[in-house]
């Protein structure tokens, strides 16, 4: 949060290194990424302009 929040990135880049550096499954689509970490515990991104609209998740 950090780095998004003091310099000017592409939020949706940064969200997909984390998750690729932490070996995170995720889908996306031009609107969303969401990390799939089991079949009931996700996280979605929510993008407008590349830059972060929203985060949900659904962690159990």
């Amino acid at each position: 949060m950090e780095i998004i929040s003091t310099f000017d990135v592409d939020h949706r880049l940064m969200v997909k290194a984390l998750l690729i550096e932490n070996e995170i499954d995720y889908r996306e689509n031009k609107d969303n990424i969401v990390a799939v970490f089991d079949e009931e515990s996700q996280l979605t991104v929510g993008f407008d302009n590349n830059v972060i609209k929203s985060i949900s998740s659904n962690l159990h």
